[in-house]
This record gives structure tokens, sequence and C-alpha cells, in this order.
């Protein structure tokens, strides 16, 4: 997103041309008086106080500050049809699935009770709602986004969530939207509203946490400091990359259409990710995006089983379960078939073990796959050499 009268941007621009500046200076005198001075070393002392300083500064109160959301484009911007068009579509075809899910409902005697008579499954409807009502109501940008800076020194977890429902103007927030719908309903459904809205905390939470992290990575051992101390994200699309992964490990596999093409379901997150990054939005947050793959890839293997397995042993504790009028539960994830629902025929620890060594497989497959796509991306920012927009990130 763009940052409007952003007077620490500035400095930090400044303050860079005045190290350069020093550096230079210093090499040349050392250089004429016949001694060798390492200008790097002089940087890393007083560089770190300074960004510090200077990070204080620019998330303060001080100077002015962006509000969000910017005016939307005009109806005619190209933007806005094309956000507009495939909202409508899928929006359309989520309604279409809710009046199959009725007729389906209205002749099964077991399920007319249960089907919702909402549009759209309540949790997923809560999102966009909250989403909504965030977009229509102006907040400070520097006050609601993720601030790896804000979270880690000035203890402003609420960021975590804050940045997740805010957007910078209409082709964003509804993009956005476009992208989340349909694997949060799917996937809401399937497991029931209650499950998924664990989900949803666990994944909004974790690729937010992960974003930090990366950040934290690139300042401690990369020696990088803009991601750290001037970047702040905002946006869905983060959590909408991780419940693509969670829904294309969940939802029984097979294949997924991405822009027309058929392509293996696990990895259309790969195509999703390149299309957004080489066409629809060069200039969004990359590692934003990236941090939501690898929740859904952690969620999918790691959190997922670790919460079922829980609640298994805790519904074991209560008895054998063996009776004929326990229903057979349902295992995703690890220990099964990566993410699958588990045949009628899964007994006995040789299948188990099977499930186990093909969900560690998937895992691996998709961690590999999530490596190679990080080094293209570096490999190709780098030929690149272009300076973003500006220190604002959409997600």
């Amino acid at each position: 997103m763009t940052s409007l009268d952003n007077i620490g941007s500035q400095i930090n621009a400044a303050a860079h041309e005045a190290w350069t500046a020093v550096g230079s200076t210093v090499d040349r005198l050392a250089s004429s008086l016949g001694f060798s001075a390492d200008s790097r070393r002089i940087n890393e002392i007083i560089r770190p106080p300074v960004d510090r300083t200077i990070a204080a500064l620019r998330w303060s109160n001080f100077g002015g500050s962006t509000v969000v959301p910017f005016p939307a484009p005009p109806l005619d911007d190209p933007r806005m049809v094309i956000t507009i068009l495939g909202l409508a579509t899928v929006v359309y075809n989520e309604l279409e699935e809710h009046r199959r899910l009725r007729q389906l409902s209205s002749v099964s005697p077991s399920g007319a009770a249960s089907h919702s008579e909402l549009p759209l499954p309540p949790v997923t409807l809560a999102l966009v709602a909250a989403s909504v009502w965030r977009y229509f109501n102006p907040a400070l940008l520097r006050e609601v986004c993720l601030s790896p800076y804000c979270i880690v020194d000035r203890q402003e977890t609420s960021r975590l969530w804050t940045a997740c429902l805010t957007h910078l103007n209409a082709p964003h927030l509804m993009s956005n939207l476009a992208s989340l719908l349909p694997d949060a309903a799917a996937l809401e459904r399937q497991e029931g509203s209650g499950h998924f809205a664990v989900d949803v905390a666990l994944l909004s939470t974790l690729s937010s946490g992960l974003f930090v992290g990366w950040a934290l990575f690139e300042k401690e051992v990369l020696h990088r400091t803009t991601t750290y101390y001037a970047v702040g994200a905002v946006g869905l699309s983060s959590l909408a990359f991780a419940l693509q992964v969670v829904a294309d490990e969940t939802l029984a596999g097979g294949e997924r259409r991405c822009l027309g093409l058929p392509v293996p379901s696990r990895f259309s997150w790969v195509l999703s990710l390149g299309f957004t990054h080489l066409v629809s939005a060069p200039d969004t947050s990359f590692a934003g995006h990236m941090c939501g793959v690898l929740a859904g890839i952690a969620h999918v293997y790691l959190l997922r089983p670790a919460l079922r397995s829980l609640l298994r042993a805790i519904s074991a504790g209560g008895g054998d379960g063996g009776g004929t009028g326990s229903p057979r539960p349902r295992f995703y994830g690890a220990g099964t078939l990566s993410g699958r629902p588990v045949s009628g025929g899964y007994t006995g620890t040789a299948r188990a073990g099977a499930g186990q060594r093909r969900s560690l497989r998937g895992a691996l497959s998709q961690l590999g796959l999530a490596a190679g796509v990080v080094l293209v991306y570096a490999l190709a920012s780098q030929r690149r050499q272009r300076q973003p927009l500006s220190n604002w990130s959409l997600r």
C-alpha cells in the first residue's frame, strides 16, 4: 500500500545517504593516512541505535498519518471492473452451492435440520462482515497494520489480527474476498463451524507470526532491517493462501482449475502465487503471501494432527468408543493420508505407519516446493533491482 506524508520514510532515506557518505569519507581519510579502516564495522556499531530511534519516530504520533481506506477508483477503472466481476462470480457460485445443498437437505431426512439457512456458512460470513465493517470504518494505518517492530518492541500483539481485516481500497478488499470465499466456505461446510473457527484463528495468528519471524530473520541473520523497522502489511490474502493450502490438502485431492488450467490441487498455490506476483499485483508482499502458504502447510501436517490426537485422547479417556452406536471418527493430517479422510478399512498399526510415511512425504514435498519458490523469487528480485513503491505492503 502507499505511504502518504510518512516522515519516517524520508528520515530513513536521509540516514542511509548519510551513512554512505560517512563511510566513504572514513575510508578515504584512513587510506590517505596509511591506516586500514573498516567502515562496515563502524556502521554495525552506530546503525542499530539509529534504526531504533527512527522506528520509534516512524510509529509514534509525530507527523502526518495515512488513513485507510483510500477513496475507491471510479467504476470505469479496469481494476474496479475486474475485481467486481471476479467477486460477483465467486458470490454467484457460492449461492448456487447453497441452493444445491438446500435441495439435497430437503430430500434427506437427516440433513433437513442441519443445513444452515444463511447464504454462506456462519464463520465465513462473519469474517466477510468484519472485513467490510473495517473497510467502512476508517482507521490510522500505522495503528492497525502488521508491523514487526511494533509487535516485538512495543508489544502491540493485536496487530496480528487487525492487519488481516484492514484493506487499502475497494479493489484490494474485493480481490481478497474473492480469493478467500471458495476455500473458506468449502472447509466450513465440511468441518463444521466450530472446527473451522479454530482453524481460522490458528491460521491468521500463525501466518502473521511467521511474517514477524521472517522480518526478524532478515534483521538478525541477513542484516536487512527495512522489513522489521519500516514495513507495515495489511490484508486477508495471507489467510486466503493458508486456507487454499489447507483446502487442497483436506478436500479429497484431485485437480483444481486455476485460470482455466487443471493443476494438481495440492500444488495449486504455486500457480496462484506466481500469477499474483507476476501479473495481477507484483508490488504486493511476497513475504506475507509465502508466510500464509507456510502457515497452511504447518497447520495441515503439524497443528491439526496434534489437535485431533489430543481430542481423540480426551474422548478415549471417557470410554473405549468401541460401541456400535459411536460413529467412526474421521482422521486428518499426519498419521493418515496427507489431510484426506481415511477409508473405513483403516485398522491396525501397519496402515497407520503407511499413512505417517505418506504424510511425511507430502510435508517434505510441500516444504521443498516452498523453498524452491523462495529461491526463485530471491534470484528474480536480485536481477530486477527494483525499489518497492513504498514502505507499506499489501497482503
